[in-house]
């Protein structure tokens, strides 16, 4: 950090002791001798003012003299009292004054007024100055303390390569300064360089193993570098280094959660989701696929397998499944093995923070109403509250769901499906929570019997259990069993209503 205050306290007394002793020489030899002995009559009034702590009256005193002689060290005098009083852009001007002049000033004087006119800079916001002026100070004195201002103000610039730089040589000058490597590992992190930022987070864990939470932002790094492994076994240090510590607040408890689910996802090789849906009265799609959305009588069954190496990387993943599904006979929860299909493919998420899902599948007919194919589906998911809540008894809960699916063969069908679910959870357990929700869903279809659409709202309740956990992971499985009274709202039969149950296994 920058520390204004004490470079002030540090700086102030000897610059004015040393300004006093100059005082004799700085008068212009073309002022009359009286004129100039006044002028340093107000001169030696001020600077004792000033070093009696009375810069109120010292600074008009200083700013008139600055005015007359325009001498770099009477305008330093200047800023150095309005810096005290607090006028920061009165300081500002009279420190650029004096640095037109530098050659006047000692080298002393001179990384005085740039250091502090970066500050000045600093408190209004104009950063790219502040850097400016570090970067000067720099070419004049370099040492790792100057380079870290300057890297602070370069990153407050938004100067993701100054900063680098000058981090780099304040580490290289200062190798047990570990609050520039952090610094340099964040700043690596910035721009993208993963690997050198993990690279240095184990430099600065290295020096500190207690210090939790650089371990954990060297998982971080080493996960956003790909290298999952590491990140994963990183984490585990972390947890263990975390619970060694003895924290038990909420805070720790919410750290050790998400360290789990972290290690959770970046071990994870295979998932699987099995499902039961009943509607009554039987009704909406006309498809038996999946993609025509949740307001169907339904079953099925998927699989994925996430290849090593390229399964999950940083957040985006790519996942090879194959799955099969169909529809129970109306009114009725006994399978119709006439719509029995399966399906293979592949899917990616090409988003690190964005849960959009591409995916490409080839459909194989089992039942005699199932078909061959080719589906290409997009499907976006976002959700605030989906996962456990180690700490809170209750948190809210919200789902936007959108699906787009087509079969590109002939007879070709497409389907689109949005869901909106607003709920409040309520913990029941250690590993459960009920969640009272509101619900609205829209849906169109086109297919071969022609087109239909339905848009529907209700409210429900869904009770689910988190299974499958141990010291180092968070839960792995999820058991989902929801119920909802939905009534129609627009598009084809909008004035039924219907009661809706679904049991989703997840793992």
């Amino acid at each position: 950090m920058i520390d204004r205050r004490s470079f002030e306290r540090r700086w102030g007394q000897r610059l004015r002791s040393r300004l006093l002793a100059a005082s004799a020489l700085v008068m212009l030899p073309a002022m009359p001798l009286a004129h100039a002995d006044a002028v340093d009559d107000r001169r030696i009034e001020a600077n004792v003012m000033a070093g009696a702590g009375d810069c109120a009256g010292a600074y008009p005193l200083f700013l008139s003299v600055a005015d007359e002689t325009g001498h770099a060290r009477d305008h330093l005098s200047a800023a150095t009292c309005a810096t005290t009083l607090g006028q920061t852009e009165d300081a500002i001007a009279a420190y650029y004054r004096a640095l037109a002049k530098r050659d006047d000033l000692s080298r002393d004087e001179q990384i005085y007024a740039l250091k502090a006119l970066a500050f000045e800079v600093e408190k209004t916001g104009r950063h790219a100055e502040a850097a400016d002026a570090f970067q000067q100070l720099v070419a004049l004195e370099d040492t790792a303390e100057n380079r870290a201002y300057l890297a602070q103000a370069s990153q407050r610039a938004g100067r993701t390569g100054d900063e680098i730089n000058a981090l780099e040589a304040a580490v290289a000058a200062d190798p047990a300064n570990r609050a520039n490597m952090l610094n340099l590992a964040y700043a690596y992190r910035r721009a993208g360089r993963e690997d050198d930022a993990a690279d240095m987070f184990a430099r600065a864990a290295a020096l500190d193993p207690a210090d939790t939470s650089a371990l954990e932002d060297h998982a971080y790094a080493l996960r956003a570098a790909g290298r999952n492994a590491e990140s994963a076994a990183k984490f585990r240090e972390a947890i263990d280094a975390l619970r060694a510590s003895g924290a038990s607040d909420d805070a720790a408890a919410e750290r050790l959660f998400r360290m789990r689910r972290e290690v959770e996802t970046l071990e994870r090789d295979w998932s699987t989701v099995a499902f039961l849906s009943y509607r009554s009265p039987f009704g909406g799609a006309t498809s038996p696929l999946p993609e025509a959305g949740r307001s169907v009588s339904q079953f099925g069954a998927e699989a994925a397998w996430r290849p090593p190496g390229i399964g999950f990387d940083a957040g985006r993943i790519f996942e090879v499944y194959g799955r099969v599904f169909g529809s129970m006979e109306e009114d009725s929860l006994s399978p119709d093995e006439d719509t029995l299909q399966a399906g293979f493919g592949i899917r990616y998420k090409p988003f690190a923070d964005h849960d959009l899902r591409l995916s490409l599948e080839r459909l194989v007919a089992i039942g005699d109403d199932a078909r061959d194919g080719w589906l290409v589906r997009a499907g976006y998911f976002w959700g605030d509250g989906v996962d456990f809540e180690p700490v809170k008894d209750d948190w809210n809960f919200t789902t936007l769901s959108i699906d787009a699916a087509h079969i590109i063969d002939d007879p070709e069908y497409t389907s689109l499906y949005a869901e909106f679910v607003q709920g409040h959870r309520f913990k029941l357990g250690e590993a459960s929570a009920i969640n009272p929700h509101i619900v609205i869903a829209g849906q169109w279809q086109d297919d071969q019997f022609g087109s239909t659409s339905r848009l529907e709202g209700g409210a429900g309740v869904t009770v689910s259990f988190w299974h499958d956990e141990d010291a180092y992971t968070a839960p792995r499985g999820r058991i989902d069993l929801t119920v909802e009274a939905r009534f129609g709202i627009a598009g084809d039969s909008d004035d039924d209503s219907a009661l809706l149950a679904r049991l989703v296994f997840f793992n």
